[in-house]
């Protein structure tokens, strides 16, 4: 009897490497280019190749998964008081963890003024705005940001000087944590 080797689910070999491909389910294939997934595992080894298999499969899951419960109508939305429009799900860090983020690795060499801006730009936001996840605040919010700040007095230079801040906060904790 001849033993034929069985490839790990979701990958084929090509000149000895093996190769994840996955078909994008049907429902989902408008937010792709091709409706095939095909990427190298850089490996010879079957073993590895279940492994990091299994690992594309489940985070591709978990991927599609959101897809489509961000495309699902909100439940009961009738009963809402608001339409809410963030995602109130969300497991990015808060405004505090993105701030504390920035202080730790941007603040490594930086003077006193460095800190106390950021925590008065992060501090105005939270108070105007309350503290959120990232992906929280949108663009509505930011107007209403900037007029509670001219109500305060603040000049408009100010005004753009914390909006800066704050967009070096969220664009450092994208960036840092891959978001």
């Amino acid at each position: 009897m001849a033993y034929t080797q069985k490839h790990p689910s979701y990958t084929f070999v090509k000149d000895s490497i093996y190769y994840f491909s996955r078909a994008v389910p049907s429902d989902l294939r408008h937010h792709y280019k091709s409706s095939r997934i095909v990427q190298s595992l850089r490996t010879k080894s079957s073993k590895r190749a279940a492994t990091a298999s299994k690992l594309l499969s489940s985070r591709l899951d978990d991927y599609w998964l959101g897809l489509r419960l961000k495309e699902m109508n909100v439940p009961a939305a009738h009963l809402l008081t608001s339409q809410a429009t963030t995602n109130l799900d969300s497991t990015l860090p808060t405004i505090d963890e993105a701030m504390e983020t920035y202080l730790s690795i941007k603040g490594r060499s930086k003077g006193k003024y460095f800190f106390s801006h950021t925590k008065r730009a992060i501090g105005y936001l939270k108070e105007c705005l309350g503290i959120r996840r990232l992906d929280q605040y949108t663009t509505a919010d930011a107007s209403k940001l900037r007029d509670w700040l001219l109500d305060r007095g603040l000049q408009m230079s100010s005004i753009q000087r914390n909006f800066a801040c704050i967009k070096a906060v969220v664009s450092f904790a994208i960036n840092e944590l891959g978001l």
